[in-house]
């Protein structure tokens, strides 16, 4: 998965481009309504599914994010260099 400077993201499969989309940031209570609102990173895939992921924060160069579920998946991507050094 690729994020690029242009608020898209990029996800491959081997040297295939699958996803190539805007990526939507907003601030949401998330269904629940006494809590405090968190950042969520949404985009639609290239059948117009949308994908949300709640951001539970960037701790150096991780972002984690989480589904929306009792049982949630959480992802932690992080940050790699383009230079080959």
């Amino acid at each position: 998965m690729e994020f690029t400077n242009n608020e898209r993201i990029r996800s491959y499969s081997g040297t295939e481009l699958k996803l190539d989309t805007t990526l939507i940031w907003y601030k949401d209570k998330w269904g629940y309504p006494d809590a405090d609102s968190a950042y969520v990173m949404k985009y639609f895939d290239s059948l117009g599914y949308p994908n949300d992921f709640m951001v539970e924060g960037i701790y150096s160069d991780t972002l984690i994010i989480h589904t929306n579920a009792s049982d949630a998946v959480f992802y932690r991507l992080t940050k790699v260099s383009d230079d080959p050094q």
